[in-house]
């Protein structure tokens, strides 16, 4: 009885945890296919336009939480789309969940470099913060993620502009 238990406690957990993780991995994937358009497709309002620095910062389509922020940014140099995960902001179960979340995101990156078309390159930062960077298989950075103790950043990166 108290395997049956845990079975179906195991398997409602687990099938709990895998239906809420899949929109945050769809989003993962629809950034990363946006990047040839330089997120473009991604972007809500503008918030600011410094055109003396050259570049345009939007609102994401993709919702902020309560602990995170989803921003995209136009340039002169290039466009970016970034994710901060503030863990301070998380509550334990959001904490846990993340967890599960910032796992997949790494198991993306993993299948993506399986292709043969991406490089991962991890790192430690002199200030203590670890890297994971993914570049094509040309060289060109696609991504990078940071993990400091109290914050986490994904850093996409649009094409290289001429």
């Amino acid at each position: 009885m108290k395997k049956l238990i845990l079975s179906v406690l195991a398997t409602f957990i687990f099938t709990v945890t895998a239906l809420a993780q899949t929109p945050m991995i769809k989003d993962f994937k629809a950034i990363i296919a946006d990047r040839p358009n330089d997120f473009i497709n991604l972007q809500k309002a503008l918030v600011t336009d410094n055109a003396a620095a050259g570049f345009k910062q939007y609102s994401s389509k993709i919702e902020d939480l309560s602990f995170n922020k989803n921003i995209v940014i136009n340039g002169n140099r290039g466009a970016q789309y970034i994710q901060v995960y503030n863990l301070l902001a998380m509550s334990t179960d959001i904490k846990q969940f993340y967890d599960a979340i910032s796992k997949q995101y790494f198991d993306e990156i993993a299948a993506m470099c399986k292709t043969g078309k991406f490089v991962e390159r991890n790192y430690k930062a002199n200030d203590g913060t670890l890297i994971t960077e993914v570049s094509s298989d040309t060289g060109e950075k696609i991504l990078e993620y940071r993990l400091k103790p109290n914050e986490h950043m994904v850093l996409f990166v649009g094409p290289k502009k001429q």
